[in-house]
């Protein structure tokens, strides 16, 4: 019996390497494919810091700016790879779901977004959408006005500025992207999370 038991534990011990081994593998396949997603926009050298709490932080830009490292600040909520929430938003009969980033027109090239489609529209009270967001709303290259009631009780409403090409909103673990939509603001008009 010493033997038999000796024998199967030496089999359930193989097993569980092997086991393990081929999950470290796996693991390491998808860490690579997470790394090395396409973003579809420039994150290189870029970083994103959440500045919590109701009130502007003046003194924390002024100190950022003035560090030599540093060319340029955007100010955004969210960022690729990192939106906050989700909103809902319905056009006519078309009900859907989005990712809403809002950023100022500095972010915005600071990001370098690869723009599909440029409708020329105002800088401002205008909206960029990914290419689902764009299909899902039904817009065409000939009509992109749009009037999205919002959860937070205020209608985003204008034309499309044009369409980017869609971006993972979130880490790799939150599966299949969906809508994008990007609002250029005033910097001052930028929220803040808190």
């Amino acid at each position: 019996t010493k033997m038999v038991f000796n024998k199967v534990f030496i089999v359930v011990q193989g097993i569980f390497a092997v086991s393990l081994i081929a999950m470290s593998f796996v693991m390491e396949a998808q860490y690579n494919t997470s790394l090395h997603r396409p973003m579809y926009c420039n994150i290189q050298d870029k970083y994103y810091v959440i500045v919590s709490g109701r009130q502007p932080q003046p003194e924390l830009f002024d100190k950022l700016e003035k560090l030599p490292c540093v060319k340029r600040i955007g100010r955004s909520v969210g960022a690729p790879g990192f939106v906050w929430g989700m909103q809902y938003g319905w056009m006519g009969e078309r009900n859907f779901t989005y990712w809403h980033l809002q950023m100022d027109t500095t972010a915005f090239q600071m990001l370098g977004f690869e723009v599909l489609k440029d409708y020329k529209a105002p800088l401002y009270n205008s909206m960029w959408f990914g290419e689902r967001a764009f299909a899902a709303l039904g817009f065409s290259d000939d009509d992109h006005v749009f009037n999205i009631p919002t959860t937070s009780g205020k209608d985003e409403s204008g034309q499309a500025a044009g369409v980017i090409r869609d971006f993972p909103a979130n880490c790799s673990n939150m599966g299949e992207e969906t809508n994008i939509v990007i609002s250029i603001l005033k910097e001052e008009e930028v929220p803040l999370p808190g």
